[in-house]
């Protein structure tokens, strides 16, 4: 197959960042280095270790790379040949995939498993980290679906338990009404059902108004290791405000995985703000 244009793949906005569970952790050995940019094949497992990310070896790493847009939105964009083209032309070492939990819980169930199975594999393939990610948008709060969201981890977890390629994201932008105590509730109970097949995989818990509210997890950590919650950050819509928050929570223990890249608006069109770029 020849080269690709990407039009349907945008840019991974997140900014994850992890929370320390417990006081005094100890940095990764190589926190006074440049992160490396992490290959499973190379690096191995990730976990959180200290307040950073770091590979099997204890060495911090960076991730960088793309989401898809909904799995059954654009099914040909799950394609072996982009995501090996984005590995090694784009020098990617990660990619989501937002399969649509609303999607997934109604009339798409099959296809969406299947295109998430698809786009795993293809990951592996590329020897690329692959965020399998459970996509909160519609359903606003996660409790709606934990039943189905926790059948779905154990059976991911289950099939792809000795892979150190898959980090789990079990919320994506939880909005409306759904708090941090909401979230919390929601992530006791999926959980467990990961850390059963793969009990040192990295988990990640979306937060509160579209993965912009960082207050509940700083005053009420996860009750777990290996662990980050999401911060979204868009530099021209958010700007200084949500940068304050930030930094508040990166001086009580938070570390920032990736640095912010987006400097689009939340809306994805074209104005960007070019203070935030790097």
């Amino acid at each position: 197959m020849g080269r690709w244009v990407i039009a349907a793949v945008c840019i991974f906005l997140a900014v994850l960042f992890s929370l320390s569970v417990s006081a005094g952790a100890v940095p990764v050995s190589s926190a006074d280095s440049p992160a490396e940019t992490a290959r499973p094949s190379v690096n191995g497992a990730l976990h959180v270790e200290g307040t950073s990310l770091a590979d099997a070896s204890g060495n911090a790493v960076q991730l960088r790379g793309v989401s898809t847009h909904g799995l059954t939105w654009f099914p040909e964009y799950v394609d072996p040949s982009l995501f090996r083209q984005i590995s090694e032309d784009w020098s990617c070492n990660l990619i989501r995939l937002a399969m649509y939990s609303e999607l997934y819980c109604g009339e798409e169930r099959e296809e969406s498993l299947a295109l998430m199975r698809k786009g795993i594999d293809a990951a592996i393939e590329a020897d690329m980290y692959v965020l399998v990610d459970w996509h909160i948008l519609n359903d606003s709060d996660p409790n709606q679906h934990t039943e189905e969201a926790a059948a779905f981890f154990g059976l991911i977890s289950e099939e792809y338990a000795s892979t150190p390629n898959l980090i789990y994201e079990i919320c994506n932008e939880p909005n409306g009404d759904t708090d941090w105590g909401d979230v919390l509730r929601y992530a006791r109970e999926v959980i467990p059902v990961i850390r059963r097949n793969a009990p040192e995989a990295v988990v990640v818990v979306g937060t509160p108004e579209y993965d912009r509210n960082l207050g509940g997890p700083a005053l009420r950590p996860l009750p777990f290791g290996n662990v980050m919650v999401v911060l979204h950050f868009y530099a021209a819509t958010h700007g200084e405000g949500l940068m304050g928050e930030l930094s508040a929570a990166v001086e009580t223990g938070g570390s920032i995985l990736p640095p912010p890249r987006s400097g689009s608006p939340i809306s994805g069109s074209t104005k960007s703000a070019t203070r935030y770029q790097s």
